[in-house]
């Protein structure tokens, strides 16, 4: 077996792997799937969601989606009435496995093979979701934790907009 094909493959593999990461770069969601996305859900009631490798960048960016769309309402506050992080660990598992093949050949000959396998964590922790249920409002902003300024959100988090 020539060690350079597997090798060239195996390094292909690992640079596309590293392209298809979210990065940290604050954006709609779309074609990449990474990225923020909202869903009305009545008035002043939405859903809001940011995708990325990183769990920590997707909740900040998607408190920062809920302050912008608050502000584009014509709010000043919001208050996030639930939350909840959704991993997809499936494209970052490791591990070794064994396979086994069997084939007929020509002339009654029977192939057989094994293959040692080894996955590698190519994107990180996974993809990760961070949804937020935002209710709006305007007036004094209400006085539970979990109440925000929209303006305030916006100014603290813009330095972390590429």
């Amino acid at each position: 077996m020539n060690v350079k094909p597997v090798a060239a493959l195996a390094l292909g593999a690992i640079l596309l792997g590293a392209c298809a990461t979210g990065g940290g770069v604050y954006q709609p969601a779309e074609g990449s799937g990474y990225g923020f996305a909202e869903q009305r859900i009545e008035t002043g009631r939405y859903r809001v969601s940011y995708t990325d490798n990183d769990a920590r960048t997707a909740e900040t960016f998607a408190l920062r989606r809920a302050a912008e769309l608050t502000l584009q309402e014509g709010a000043t506050w919001f208050q996030v009435t639930d939350s909840f992080g959704d991993n997809d660990r499936s494209a970052s598992r490791s591990g070794k496995s064994v396979g086994v093949g069997v084939s007929g050949g020509s002339g009654g000959r029977v192939s057989t093979g094994v293959g040692i396998g080894i996955g590698l964590p190519l994107s990180g922790s996974g993809k990760v979701t961070w949804t937020l249920g935002i209710l709006t409002g305007t007036g004094p902003k209400p006085p539970e934790t979990t109440a925000y300024d929209a303006e305030q959100v916006l100014s603290n988090t813009a330095s972390l907009k590429p």
